[in-house]
């Protein structure tokens, strides 16, 4: 019994040292590797990151409503999400992980890794997010959520 609770202690402590990625599938947290995640967003064919983001800065409901559609098919194919209707991800909500993954990704970037040994794996930061626009299509994103399709 003793052997049990401090093997998951240990392993809850351990835990908190991996650089994961948690988020929110529709019904439960899902932990990934970034990496992973990373590389499928860089070799999807469903949307550009970069030059999607930007036309959702641009004033125009219908192209935002197409375009965020675009994008939340992607991102449930990187993130292996179910659809609204079985209870997963709205495309708003899946726009808002791109983001939220994007901002993690700029967090590792800027802060390193949590600990020695994955710098000393990273070396100097290789990771890119891909934008820099993350921060800015946040606030435009919340004006999108009451734009009737």
């Amino acid at each position: 019994m003793i052997g049990i609770m401090r093997n998951w202690f240990y392993a809850r402590i351990l835990n908190r040292h991996r650089l994961l990625f948690k988020f929110w599938d529709g019904k439960q947290f899902v932990r990934a590797d970034p990496f992973v995640l990373l590389r499928r967003l860089t070799n999807t064919d469903k949307f550009d990151l970069e030059s999607d983001l930007k036309v959702l800065q641009i004033p125009d409901p219908k192209l935002i409503t197409k375009k965020i559609g675009y994008i939340a098919e992607g991102v449930r194919e990187i993130f292996d999400l179910r659809p609204f209707s079985d209870a997963g991800l709205s495309e708003l909500e899946c726009v808002q992980l791109l983001l939220t993954f994007s901002a993690f990704l700029d967090d590792v970037k800027k802060n390193g890794a949590p600990n020695p040994i994955m710098s000393q794996v990273m070396g100097n930061n290789p990771m890119e997010s891909g934008t820099g626009a993350a921060s800015d299509m946040k606030e435009n994103l919340v004006s999108t959520s009451t734009v009737q399709e």
